[in-house]
């Protein structure tokens, strides 16, 4: 048998850039934003704790100084998580899902059917309040190649498992 290996035209390949994408839902980005000022506020408290508890040596200034640096970055952060969420987005096609993320280093994972061994979803307080849930796809070997997909709406999450479970179960059949 002839080995035969001939060239590819590249200009007939996808471009998964036109992919019909889905934006996560507009809830995920309250519950970012809701996480993020949380921890901001956390890290406000601790200078005031530590110049409370501290001696006399402490400047006000400096206090007021490291207060208002942490409220400005909580600020551009808050903006920021804006710029993340617009730049999130997933795709389901029949034989595979795909999901886009960041804004600095644009990512798109893209995960085969035929390759995934399970899939679960998973939910947190703030999410269980905004309807929200993660869907995690976990693939056969090297878990580099897991995808969490957060900030779905329950439906969404739910059918896309259960599509993603029916294809595993049809893979598995054949």
């Amino acid at each position: 048998m002839k080995f035969i290996n001939d060239n590819i035209d590249y200009d007939s390949l996808p471009d998964i850039k036109k992919l019909d994408y889905k934006n996560l839902d507009k809830n995920s980005l309250k519950t970012s934003r809701i996480h993020m000022i949380f921890t901001m506020f956390i890290l406000i408290i601790i200078p005031i704790v530590i110049y409370l508890a501290a001696d006399e040596f402490t400047s006000i200034k400096l206090l007021l100084t490291i207060i208002g640096v942490l409220i400005i970055i909580t600020v551009l952060l808050f903006l920021y998580q804006k710029t993340l969420y617009e730049n999130k987005a997933w795709c389901l096609r029949d034989k595979d899902i795909s999901y886009k993320h960041g804004y600095i280093r644009r990512t798109i994972s893209t995960i085969p059917f035929n390759k995934v061994q399970h899939i679960s979803t998973s939910q947190g307080l703030l999410s269980k309040f905004f309807n929200l849930k993660s869907i995690n796809i976990y693939t056969a070997g090297n878990s580099a190649f897991d995808l969490t997909i957060k900030g779905l709406n329950n439906d969404d999450a739910e059918r896309i498992k259960e599509f993603i479970n029916n294809k595993i179960s049809l893979n598995k059949d054949e």
